[in-house]
Formats: C-alpha cells, structure tokens, sequence
C-alpha cells in the first residue's frame, strides 16, 4: 500500500541546507585603571575618555597626578596612559641631561 502523506521535506530536497550564524566572540575588555608611575600605587590611575571634547583625561587618586591630551576616534585609556608615560620618561631624561651639564666643569676658551 502506497504513502499517501508527502515527506515533510519533500519540498527542500536537493537543497543545501543553510547554515547557521556563529554567535559573535565578545570584544576584550580594556583597562582604564593603570598603576602610578610616580606613587607606585597599583590600580590608582583612572582614565576618561570624552570624546565630544576629544580629550582624554587621567588621574592619579593618591598623588594627584595628572595629564590630558587630543584624542581622536581611534584612541583607547592604554594609549592616554601610555603617553602620560612616555612624556613623563621624556621629561625625567630632559631634566637629568640638564643636571649633567650643569654639574660639568665649564671650560674656559682662552686656555
């Protein structure tokens, strides 16, 4: 005796069945809370980043220290606290070449 029902995928057959999305992977987080180069607090240093103004502003809670600077787009709180560093370090060198030069015996030109 025949079937007379039809397959319930009689109408997709040679079809290639469409495979499902992946769920996206969740984005990383990223720090906003650094250590203080200058107090040597950990986790201290907190960075705000307003983009409307494009400024991006740290702060240290212990010794007060902070800096700002442009932002664009693109910027993260790492890259604002990675170039409060560097400019820090930059400063540190610029005021210790001075003191070596200072503390140089000066020589006199007509010797």
């Amino acid at each position: 005796r025949p079937c007379l029902r039809p397959h319930p995928r009689a109408e997709a057959m040679g079809r290639r069945r469409s495979m499902a999305m992946k769920p996206p992977k969740p984005r990383p987080k990223v720090d906003t809370q650094f250590d203080c180069p200058f107090c040597l607090h950990p986790r201290t240093v907190g960075v705000k980043m307003d983009r409307r103004l494009a400024l991006g502003k740290l702060l240290c809670r212990i010794c007060g220290a902070d800096y700002q600077m442009k932002i664009n787009y693109l910027h993260i709180p790492v890259d604002v606290y990675s170039d409060w560093v560097d400019h820090a370090d930059a400063i540190a060198k610029a005021k210790k070449s001075e003191e070596a030069v200072a503390g140089a015996p000066v020589e006199d030109p007509e010797e």
